[in-house]
């Protein structure tokens, strides 16, 4: 059985700018070498997009937080793959590239978005 140990400092501070990109770039080259199981990176990938939308949890409302170039069946189709691979048994659903391809599209629009607005 694999246990994720959590750190007071991976719940309390938010992610840096850009941070979650470099995040999911890890979590997807430990998922190419196939480390460990699909829910363990289902749960991770849950992580990054909690952190960086500051969400207790994952829910199919679309966050306020994130950029309108981003739709909401978008978002959706992102948690409905995630909740079922953290919460199904691990032998049905399978992580997979395009996944990995939808979030990194979210959170490269919402980091374009933010950067826009700060300029």
């Amino acid at each position: 059985m694999i246990y994720r140990q959590i750190t007071r400092s991976s719940i309390t501070k938010p992610p840096k700018p850009g941070s979650a990109l470099t995040q999911l770039k890890k979590i997807e080259q430990s998922w190419h070498n196939k480390i460990y199981t699909s829910r363990h990176y289902a749960y991770q990938l849950a992580t990054v997009l909690r952190q960086t939308f500051n969400l207790n949890e994952l829910t199919l409302s679309k966050p306020v937080e994130l950029c309108d170039d981003i739709t909401t069946q978008q978002w959706q189709k992102i948690v409905t793959c995630l909740n079922q691979s953290r919460y199904m048994p691990s032998s049905e659903i399978m992580i997979n590239q395009q996944l990995f391809e939808d979030i990194r599209e979210l959170l490269m629009a919402n980091h374009r978005s933010n950067h826009d607005a700060v300029i």
